[in-house]
């Protein structure tokens, strides 16, 4: 086993000034010392390519790269395009979050012991705009909760068993880029990142990159989550959008009558039926409580994903 594999890091930035620092120094104070990173400043206004280029005069495993603003995807295909190609792993850390000291040695250890898995991923948990952890439980909750499909039937998955291909085509179990450690020789694809994607463009990879092989769960908190007003998780319409968008791309790539056709049919059903149950709950909670306005907006929402759990049976 090689002691020390080095990992590239990616780090797209745009107007990143108030949290690209600490993001930075989370990776300098990592118990394992051999990477490499690429800060991409992807068209900022304010001091972040100012802040940038400090860092690189502080430590030499630090570059920089400036380029005209053309998204987060773009910027994340820019930096993995300009990092060291022998390197053995790469990660993509968004400029707000914030890693464990010991997360690589964490995730490079598992994927030296393992060699058929083409990644590796562990808990995240959230922090707020002053890096204090909120909503303790909540993502490590989700990250564990693995629905997949096991012979045409919804499974929970152990969580000692490898996300595969059958719990991607349920829902991406995945919170952020930054917790994931990919092998290099298999991120080798055409158009890593989907750049028509704005969200889910993470989710739209991994089924991808699942169609060829699993990725490690680590039941172990490896990154703290930044929850601030600019997340674009937060746009709820947009996010429905892609999400759409990125599922029916699915129904479209496996027809019906592959096995990974109606893999991807029983996910697509397994989630919208489960966010159907989870509306529906929170809508007798409103209604116990009296708040008729909530109440009324959960049911609707729970009416729209029982149709599409319908429309994904029939196609």
């Amino acid at each position: 086993m090689k002691p020390f594999p080095l990992v590239s890091v990616v780090i797209p930035a745009w107007n990143s000034e108030r949290w690209l620092e600490e993001t930075v120094q989370s990776v300098i104070a990592q118990s394992h010392r051999n990477w490499e990173m690429v800060i991409v400043n992807d068209g900022s206004s304010d001091r972040t390519l100012d802040l940038a280029t400090e860092l690189v005069a502080s430590d030499s495993r630090i570059q920089v790269i400036s380029r005209e603003n053309g998204g987060l995807c773009a910027a994340r295909n820019a930096g993995f395009s300009y990092s060291n190609p022998t390197s053995d792993y790469v990660i993509f850390l968004d400029a707000d979050d914030l890693w464990e000291p010991d997360m690589l040695e964490h995730l490079v250890g598992l994927l030296e012991n393992s060699p058929a898995p083409i990644a590796a991923y562990g808990l995240c948990r959230y922090i707020n705009e002053h890096g204090k952890f909120i909503k303790i439980g909540e993502l490590e909750a989700f990250e564990r909760a693995r629905w997949g499909v096991e012979n045409g039937k919804p499974s929970l998955w152990p969580l000692e068993k490898p996300t595969s291909f059958e719990v991607m085509a349920v829902y991406g179990p995945i919170v952020t880029v930054g917790c994931v450690l990919h092998r290099r020789t298999s991120l080798h694809i055409k158009n890593l990142f989907d750049v028509s994607l704005r969200v889910f463009e993470d989710w739209d990879l991994w089924l991808r990159l699942c169609e060829s092989g699993c990725m490690l769960f680590s039941d172990k908190l490896v990154l703290r989550y930044r929850w601030h007003e600019s997340n674009l998780s937060r746009d709820g319409a947009m996010t429905k959008k892609y999400e759409n968008i990125t599922r029916m791309r699915l129904l479209q790539r496996f027809p019906a009558n592959t096995e990974r056709g109606r893999i991807v049919r029983v996910g697509a059903r397994v989630h919208h039926s489960n966010h159907a149950k989870r509306y529906w709950r929170e809508a007798r909670n409103h209604l116990e409580a009296k708040q008729w306005v909530e109440c009324g907006a959960d049911f609707l929402r729970s009416l729209r994903q029982r149709a599409l759990c319908f429309t994904f049976f029939c196609l």
